[in-house]
């Protein structure tokens, strides 16, 4: 790991490859960062530069990320930074959203537009909002069963073109060549500046 941002007790290199310089130490092998920084590794000394008002995303908060990977029932996120009141927050690890433990109120309809249009509620390369609901050293776990949840922008499987919101209910059409595609749609979609005023 260099010029990466770091938090403490994250993990630099090895011993091997770098001794402790500043605000970093040594244990077991390795080198670790002290502070919240940018770790970076030179002529065989690890050094962290300080860097203020930086956080990582907590439990509770809304974050906004693009759907990257699709495992069937595992929908994967990577979640964009966000900047509130001053304090830039950062994922540094992936979002995974449970496609398979959706609410009971969601399940009936959600199946009936699947068979109808054998769609997922998200797609690869959909931007989500979601709330974080959990977290491991390796994941955050995302909730999107809040009614302000779900796609905030879409593009057509077909042409790429942009998909607007459809007068039929979890539907979006493309503008370009009107093909239809299911999705489980924020209140939000779309409208970036107040997607922008409820993240900050």
């Amino acid at each position: 790991m260099a010029d990466d941002l770091v938090f403490p007790g994250d993990r630099i290199t090895i011993e091997e490859e770098g001794s402790p310089g500043r605000l970093a130490y040594a244990e077991d092998g390795n080198v670790y960062s002290l502070v919240v920084g940018k770790a970076k590794v030179e002529q065989g000394t690890a050094d962290v530069e300080y860097v203020k008002d930086v956080e990582r995303f907590r439990r509770g908060m809304t974050v906004v990320g693009e759907i990257t990977d699709d495992l069937h029932a595992v929908m994967f996120v990577k979640i964009n930074p966000l900047t509130r009141n001053g304090v830039t927050y950062v994922a540094l690890k992936s979002g995974k959203i449970l496609v398979s433990e959706r609410r009971d109120h969601d399940r009936h309809s959600f199946r009936e537009r699947e068979e109808r249009l054998r769609g997922k509620p998200f797609r690869l390369g959909d931007i989500v909002m979601g709330r974080i609901v959990g977290e491991d050293k390796d994941i955050y776990s995302m909730s999107v069963h809040d009614p302000e949840s779900g796609v905030v922008y879409a593009e057509c499987e077909l042409c790429s073109g942009a998909l607007k919101v459809s007068d039929i209910a979890g539907t979006l059409k493309c503008e370009r060549c009107e093909h239809e595609e299911y999705r489980k749609i924020s209140p939000y979609y779309g409208d970036f500046k107040k997607i922008e005023m409820k993240l900050g």
